[in-house]
């Protein structure tokens, strides 16, 4: 990988001319058009001008270095030094890439790669492929980010650069969880953790982990995904590499919240406050506050959560990050929900719909209905409480993930259970309890699985529940649902939430 050349993060913009490229300009440097002495000067200066450019770069003040990187790259023009040329390009594209300017973006990366073609060099074709399948991956065009990605991979396997490889897989992984292609996903993650171990490459390994999380999160495959945590943990007492140890912790942490596991969660909340001895790079700011935010936001913690969750959403609008931007706001709804502020919490929400929806963020729009249908009953409005439970119901069914699909049940027997449509809000309700009762029972401890049930978003459906069976005296139809039911646990909550009623 070239020295200079920055693939795989982000960076920010202004405006400025693009050389023209002549076809001469792919040959050799004429330092016949400069004296010797006239030619080393304009060089050291394009370099030094370029060391500026990473000192702004490095520091987020990303629109100085696009000044920066375009003053040197109009001296490499000048004196026809095509790589570096190639170089400045890529830069100035990943800094367009950190401010959400994707089109802009992709227009650098293409200049670059087409040097690089032509020049025939073979890292700055497969960064070039790299940079431009993250940011069409980013655009929401899968598809043609998939293309891009194999192209990379077999130039990588071509030279045997087995880290870029790597990157290739991690970033298949992850464009076929977002196409909801599970099993593909999985074996992309297999082929890096294959290669990771054929070369012993640890972050490669971890990353390769990672993904499998996100994988098994998604599937809530609890059992799968307990098995991958562990393997992460033993890997976190063997590292001290920094990054990497924040990037696992980030992991274990969102996993074992939203399993509801409070000890675990609190251990690694331990070993984070401790490693926060280490100044926090600013790209992993807004990271750390979301994580801490989702975290209070699952065990119910309003006073704690708020104030990391208005610092991701500070830190996510100066990085420029869409995606991030919209969690922040969701998980700020979800806050107002807990502390019955419905007004702010629908304003939040619809805020993340929007830039979800722009993002063609599939998972964050349900979240957002989801949350938006419990908001809306706060507020009495009954008719919105269908359509968002609705909307939210036929959106996450074909995705094939437990986590929504209980939750959008769950919603639209809320919307009939004020409609006093006691039947249909029975139906519904089961189907809940029925992909929970699924759910829980992958969790191979009865102890994990009494956390995960105790979680407020989910001890709410039991109380609904509970509440129908009072009101309509419901006795039979709910004893045939106990009978059905696999998790002993699950079974202990439901039956307490009844005699409490």
């Amino acid at each position: 990988m070239k020295f200079k050349k920055i693939t795989d993060f982000f960076f920010k913009t202004k405006k400025s001319e693009l050389p023209e490229l002549s076809s001469q300009d792919y040959g050799t440097q004429d330092k016949q058009e400069f004296t010797e002495q006239d030619f080393a000067d304009l060089e050291a200066h394009a370099k030094g001008v370029e060391t500026h450019g990473f000192e702004a770069f490095n520091t987020e003040r990303y629109e100085e270095a696009i000044d920066y990187w375009t003053e040197s790259l109009n001296y490499y023009h000048k004196i026809k030094s095509v790589k570096s040329m190639a170089c400045m390009y890529a830069n100035i594209g990943t800094a367009y890439r950190y401010i959400g300017k994707l089109d802009t973006a992709l227009q650098y990366y293409k200049k670059a790669l087409e040097i690089d073609r032509k020049t025939d060099d073979k890292s700055g074709i497969i960064e070039g492929l790299l940079n431009i399948g993250i940011t069409q991956r980013y655009m929401g065009e899968n598809n043609e980010a998939l293309e891009l990605f194999q192209s990379g991979y077999n130039e990588a396997k071509s030279v045997n650069d087995s880290l870029m490889m790597g990157l290739f897989l991690e970033n298949t992984g992850y464009c076929l969880l977002e196409q909801f292609k599970y099993d593909n996903a999985i074996d992309s993650f297999h082929q890096l953790l294959k290669i990771a171990g054929d070369v012993k490459e640890l972050n490669l390994h971890a990353d390769g982990l990672r993904g499998l999380v996100e994988v098994y999160s998604a599937l809530a495959e609890y059992d799968s995904l307990l098995e991958i945590l562990a393997e992460l943990q033993e890997i976190l007492k063997e590292t001290e590499m920094q990054d990497l140890r924040w990037r696992i912790l980030f992991s274990l942490l969102s996993s074992y919240a939203l399993m509801g596991n409070r000890q675990s969660t609190d251990e690694i909340l331990k070993i984070l406050s401790d490693d926060r001895t280490h100044d926090l790079p600013l790209a992993y700011v807004s990271s750390y506050s979301l994580v801490l935010g989702k975290y209070h936001c699952v065990f119910g913690d309003y006073n704690a959560g708020i104030d990391f969750i208005n610092n991701a959403i500070e830190f996510s609008k100066k990085e420029w990050n869409q995606k991030k931007l919209a969690l922040g706001y969701n998980l700020m709804a979800q806050l107002m929900l807990i502390s019955d502020n419905a007004g702010k919490g629908i304003e939040y929400a619809k805020n993340s719909m929007k830039i979800s929806h722009a993002c063609k963020d599939k998972i964050l729009e349900i979240l957002n209905l989801v949350v938006l249908a419990k908001l809306a009953r706060k507020q009495g409005q009954l008719s919105d409480i269908s359509r968002y439970a609705s909307e939210s119901l036929s959106n996450s069914v074909p995705l094939a993930r437990p986590e929504l699909t209980w939750q959008a049940h769950y919603c639209m027997g809320m919307a009939f259970h004020e409609k006093r449509d006691v039947k249909k809000a029975f139906r519904q309700y089961y189907n809940a309890i029925k992909l929970l009762d699924e759910i829980v029972s992958r969790i191979p401890d009865e102890h994990l699985q009494r956390d995960y049930l105790n979680v407020q978003e989910r001890s709410c459906l039991f109380s609904d529940l509970a509440s129908l069976v009072k009101s309509s005296g419901k006795k039979t139809e709910i004893d045939n649902v106990l009978k059905e039911i696999r998790s002993a646990p699950m079974y202990e909550t439901l039956t307490g939430h009844l005699s409490a009623q």
